[in-house]
């Protein structure tokens, strides 16, 4: 076989093996445009989004985490599945009762139809913000080469709601491990690492996540925030009403 068809079909290949997620994550894309006729949110205590045509297998979140989760139960003929992020203090030490958690859960088919967020991950980016992020998605622009999604300022929803303050985030998170001052906005810079069994050969970073708040350093309110958890990278610039975007494992924090 001459060495540029060999080329092509390992190419080939290598797009089939990969692929298919990155397929799933496209149709994905799609329905968070209709997103009232594929999804339900639940925002009480906790923020669960219901899938309502699930297309993601548990096998995806392994793929695209390269983070085993912190524990897996049986629910219901399907499974449950906690990624636990425990807050380091300063010290790099763990602080108990500051753990940001995702819950998600598996149908009998091992698809996932729910996915649910912690208090403390709402702290940083309450409710009515959460569900708009999670709206504004539909309207991305996908760059399948970076595999990223990003969403246009002019394609952003208004919301009508109060931005959390320093000290209701303190209240909840406790004292960040670094403060500063960047462009005139005082930085709280949170750190966490998950409770994992493995990570993939060349991911272990993925254990280590953080996250990024800016306040105005008069009203003490929220300006943006920029997190990292499990190689997805969350900016939310609240003055914009709202940034987001979904960022690959090649993106600098």
């Amino acid at each position: 076989m001459p060495r540029s068809i060999r080329l092509v079909a390992l190419l080939l290949l290598a797009t089939a093996l990969s692929g298919c997620v990155w397929l799933r994550m496209l149709e994905l894309k799609s329905q968070l445009s209709q997103f009232d006729e594929n999804f339900k949110v639940n925002a009480g205590q906790h923020f669960t989004l219901n899938f309502l045509h699930p297309v993601l297998y548990s096998d995806d979140y392994l793929t695209l985490a390269k983070v085993e989760p912190s524990s897996k139960a049986t629910e219901n003929g399907g499974a449950e599945w906690r990624q636990v992020f425990h807050k380091l203090n300063a010290k790099g030490q763990q602080e108990t009762g500051r753990d940001v958690v995702f819950t998600l859960r598996f149908n009998r088919k091992d698809r996932l139809e729910s996915w649910e967020f912690s208090p403390t991950f709402m702290a940083m980016i309450p409710p009515r913000f959460l569900e708009a992020s999670l709206r504004s998605l539909g309207k991305g622009n996908v760059d399948q080469g970076k595999q990223r999604l990003r969403v246009n300022p002019e394609d952003l929803p208004k919301v009508d709601a109060k931005r959390p303050t320093r000290e209701e985030i303190v209240a909840s998170l406790g004292e960040p491990s670094e403060k500063t001052m960047e462009n005139g906005l005082k930085l709280h810079i949170y750190r966490f690492q998950t409770e994992t069994a493995s990570t993939d050969s060349g991911y272990e970073d993925r254990r280590n996540a953080s996250a990024k708040l800016f306040y105005d350093p008069k009203t003490h309110e929220l300006q943006k925030v920029t997190a990292r958890f499990l190689g997805l990278k969350f900016s939310v610039d609240f003055r914009k009403f709202i940034q987001l975007e979904a960022l690959g494992k090649n993106d600098a924090t």
